[in-house]
């Protein structure tokens, strides 16, 4: 617990420090003014995250609702680190192995860029986290009611804020069907628990048909039939499975193949290829003894990661490539209980050769000659941006814009929140 609680209050106060004053280019200015107003962003309109910045911009009246949401952004990254450190913790590593695998994801350039902007991806990563920590806490018994609750609820409530979080569960039935022999009734009650909390934290979405029908000033899709919101819901407007309205690749070749491969060299420039290395290694020498099976960290990456690329099949053009690029995070925290694997075992056949492993992994992923890209603490330039295009604009005057997710958004933050 006291690691931990060092750890979430270490990441939090760098994530402050590096926190962008206001508002930042992307989706940033849209989820900042639906925090402010409890509106409805684009589908599937993120109703938890809504709910949750509302509440925590409510309570940390710090600054403009844009660096109210960004502080958001930061707690909860930190708070993942914190519950993935615990979750190493409950699989038996040791402390060297733990923290040094954690501190290499954190420090990562796109870990910390997520740390201080607004986005839905840093409590996307808390909700993951938390999954991984029930699977640790909870390996040698799996089909308990308890922890498939708590599975179920976290699950369901993290998809009101990502969807995406349905791809860990692969991983997480690879971990209870290593763990059987089990009866069926007791398979039974434990998927009757996880499906019952499941619908619980789902009960999020009914936040959309409610608030819409108030008819805030951001209303994506206006939910309030039930045929609007299984559209909405079900992200009709983007194709459901596609990432965004681009579509997906139409190139040849083997999809399975050009996407993993995207994946890998996405990774490995992000996170170093010592790192990505020190995992492939973990996966190989996985520490015997331990409660997971290394085909839960397997699992977990495939499934967030290259089955994700694989599902959707996103373009290879430059702004598909760059919206991509968080969501590879989610994939990463198995990335990091693999490379704790093979520290774990460098470690217990030689102290020196463990730390210096550390050291490597932990230079690889946090690149130093990278922390300009995520130091927004002076990052002003969507809200200059927003600010000369209503400056240019006579009095009572209609803007109309064809696309352009960048100034919609700016201006939306400007004018509403």
């Amino acid at each position: 617990m006291r690691e931990s609680l060092i750890a979430f209050l270490f990441a939090l106060a760098l994530g402050v420090a590096a926190a962008a004053p206001s508002v930042t280019f992307g989706d940033a200015g849209e989820f900042a003014a639906c925090a402010a107003i409890l509106g409805l962003a684009h589908a599937p309109d993120y109703p938890l995250y809504a709910l949750l910045g509302k509440a925590f911009g409510t309570l940390i009246p710090l600054g403009n609702w844009a660096y109210r949401a960004n502080l958001l952004s930061a707690a909860c990254a930190a708070a993942a680190l914190a519950v993935l450190l615990a979750a190493l913790r409950s699989c038996g590593f040791s402390l060297m192995t733990r923290a040094a695998a954690v501190s290499a994801l954190g420090l990562s350039a796109l870990w910390r860029y997520e740390s201080g902007v607004t986005e839905v991806f840093a409590l996307h990563l808390l909700a993951l986290s938390a999954l991984m920590w029930l699977a640790c806490r909870y390996a040698e018994d799996p089909w308990r009611a308890r922890p498939a609750a708590a599975a179920g609820l976290t699950l369901g409530l993290g998809a009101g804020n990502h969807q995406t979080v349905a791809l860990a569960v692969g991983a997480l039935l690879t971990q209870a069907w290593a763990r059987k022999p089990v009866s069926a009734g007791r398979a039974a009650r434990a998927a009757a628990a996880a499906a019952a909390f499941g619908c619980l934290g789902l009960a999020v979405y009914g936040f959309l048909p409610i608030r819409s029908a108030k008819g805030p000033p951001l209303n994506w899709g206006h939910p309030t039939t039930a045929a609007k919101f299984l559209h909405a819901v079900s992200r009709k407007d983007y194709g459901s499975l596609t990432l965004t309205v681009e579509g997906q690749a139409r190139d040849g070749g083997s999809r399975a193949g050009r996407q993993t491969w995207r994946w890998v060299t996405a990774s490995a420039r992000q996170l170093g290829w010592p790192f990505l290395a020190l995992a492939a290694f973990g996966l190989w020498a996985w520490p015997s003894g331990q409660a997971l099976s290394r085909w839960f960290a397997l699992a977990w990456i495939v499934g967030c990661g290259p089955f994700f690329l694989w599902l959707g099949n996103p373009p290879y053009d430059a702004q598909t490539s760059y919206a991509l690029e968080r969501f590879y995070l989610a994939s990463w925290l198995g990335v990091c209980l693999l490379a704790a694997g093979g520290l774990e075992w460098l470690r217990a056949r030689s102290t020196a050769m463990g730390w210096l492993a550390a050291l490597l992994a932990l230079s690889s992923a946090a690149q130093p000659s990278s922390w300009g890209r995520w130091w927004t603490r002076n990052d002003l330039a969507s809200y200059d941006y927003g600010r000369s295009i209503l400056k240019s604009l006579p009095l009572h005057a209609a803007l109309f814009m064809d696309g352009g997710d960048d100034t919609f958004y700016s201006l939306s933050f400007l004018t509403v929140a």
